[in-house]
């Protein structure tokens, strides 16, 4: 799949899980979870520092305002916040179909999600089920 993020472009590997329910608390918009490694060509040295920032869970001093928090639950931890930002755009490339879907939500891991690089990406469970 294709990620955009301010006219950058990153090719990643993704799996759909339909145990991703991470949603935005807010909105109610689904989150899909990248790897930090994943996201860092897309963003300014700026935007980066202030992830990395936010992501220690420090104060950020001047934010951009492109990043925000939302909490989570997973197995073996009972909460946690990660960083989400907006992509422009994800473009997702099936055997059958290219499907591209606008201003999306993604969370940022540390966590890488394979040993091999074979996965970068998680998708939300919503994605398949409204692109089919």
């Amino acid at each position: 799949m294709t990620l955009r993020f301010h006219g950058k472009e990153k090719k990643v590997q993704a799996l759909w899980d339909s145990g991703n329910q991470l949603t935005q608390p807010v909105t109610g918009r689904p989150v899909h979870i990248l790897e930090l490694e994943a996201l860092i060509p897309l963003l300014t040295v700026q935007e980066n520092r202030e992830l990395q920032t936010m992501m220690d869970l420090q104060t950020v001093e001047q934010p951009s305002g492109i990043f925000s928090l939302v909490p989570y639950q997973s197995i073996g931890k009972k909460y946690g916040l990660l960083p989400v930002l907006q992509l422009d755009e994800i473009q997702v490339e099936t055997e059958k179909e290219i499907i591209s879907t606008p201003n999306v939500l993604v969370a940022v891991s540390r966590q890488r999600f394979s040993q091999n690089g074979s996965c970068q990406m998680i998708l939300h469970q919503s994605l398949r089920q409204i692109n089919r």
